[in-house]
């Protein structure tokens, strides 16, 4: 398995994922337009040239959004989920982005386990935020590089 950053041209496969892993998908134009899109980064694990999995982030420095990610059901449970966002935290950090945010279901039990396990922190909830079915999102942060002064390097 590699992952690689995602294009316009990724559109179709990503949004087939989607469509088969959640609730409420993105269409194939409105994926391609979120990967056309200057401010967006697409990171895909794919084996065989199959696409897997895809994570989307839109950058705003020094901040950054998770708006999808999605593994195609036959491939859970495999640690690709978990892989993109280590992929991803880098590249974003990189950019300049300090903060990572995302809302999710309140249902999305695996979604919540793989966040926590990433080191985002909760912040809210908007209520009946989502509908197809009506549900509550979580919202959530990530701080990406150190906080001034914090340092990983052992004292002396």
């Amino acid at each position: 398995m590699r992952v690689r950053r995602l294009g316009p041209g990724d559109a179709a496969a990503a949004a087939e994922i989607e469509a088969a892993a959640m609730p409420g998908p993105w269409t194939p134009a409105q994926t391609a337009a979120e990967l056309a899109h200057p401010a967006c980064r697409g990171f895909g694990a794919e084996r065989d040239g199959r696409l897997l999995g895809f994570a989307l982030f839109r950058l705003l420095a020094p901040e950054c959004e998770l708006m999808r990610i999605a593994v195609a059901p036959a491939e859970r449970r495999r640690g690709i989920a978990a892989r993109l966002l280590r992929l991803a935290w880098e590249e974003l950090a990189d950019a300049g982005c300090a903060t990572c945010f995302l809302e999710v279901r309140a249902g999305a039990t695996p979604a919540l386990a793989l966040y926590v396990a990433q080191g985002f922190t909760r912040d809210g909830l908007r209520k009946n935020y989502y509908d197809n079915p009506v549900e509550d999102a979580l919202l959530f942060h990530k701080n990406l590089l150190p906080k001034q002064g914090d340092s990983h390097e052992k004292p002396a």
